[in-house]
């Protein structure tokens, strides 16, 4: 697979499309960077960007990967390199729907069981779904932000974590002593995570590896 090969023909499209680089990054989401990287061959882009990015440029996967127009059908790229990217197409609905779910039977339990009591008796009953709640969202933040934007939502899902966790506790007027009592809950949910993080980020590197074979 010839990178730069690969880098040329996407400027060549592009200009074709009368696309600027900054306007074919927004249309995927990252930066004009990372477009200038493509075209120089520096590096292919994420394995999840191939279909938009060819379907943008009106071209062929087989055509990405050839890196010229064909003039008769070749087929390059791996079945199984098609097949994981519409698993992970799946996979986003789900993680959405489930993310959806997780979040109604938090609220739902805690005001149900205690309506008297109300908030105060959420951070009770987020501890018992706080996998559930942490996973789900974190491998639907991992698919919309960190594999387009990696830092921003790296630093976006501790955000969230500190906020959702720590804020929700201290907003209520919770002692110290008290959210002690409750810090299992805090690292359970800190290394679930970390945890969807890095293996979502070590699966997306694996992909990407092999598609470049």
């Amino acid at each position: 697979m010839d990178q730069k090969k690969i880098g040329l023909f996407i400027a060549t499209c592009r200009k074709k499309k009368g696309l600027t680089q900054k306007q074919l990054a927004e249309k995927l989401s990252v930066t004009d960077k990372s477009v200038s990287k493509w075209e120089r061959g520096i590096h292919l882009p994420d394995a999840s960007l191939y279909i938009p990015l060819c379907e943008i440029l009106g071209i062929t996967i087989s055509e990405f990967f050839l890196g010229e127009y064909e003039t008769e059908h070749h087929e390059v790229v791996p079945q199984v390199l098609k097949e994981d990217y519409h698993k992970m197409q799946r996979n986003e609905r789900w993680n959405m729907v489930l993310f959806i779910v997780s979040m109604l039977s938090v609220f739902w339990i805690s005001f149900t069981w205690h309506w008297d009591l109300g908030w105060l008796m959420l951070e009770e009953h987020l501890a018992p779904f706080a996998n559930m709640y942490y996973l789900s969202y974190g491998y639907w933040l991992a698919y919309y932000l960190i594999f387009r934007r990696k830092k921003f939502g790296y630093v976006l899902m501790w955000i969230i974590y500190l906020i959702l966790v720590s804020g929700i506790i201290a907003n209520w007027g919770y002692a110290f002593d008290v959210m002690l009592n409750h810090i299992d809950f805090w690292i359970n949910s800190a290394f679930t995570i970390w945890g969807v993080y890095n293996g979502d980020i070590r699966f997306r590197n694996l992909l990407k590896k092999k598609s470049e074979e």
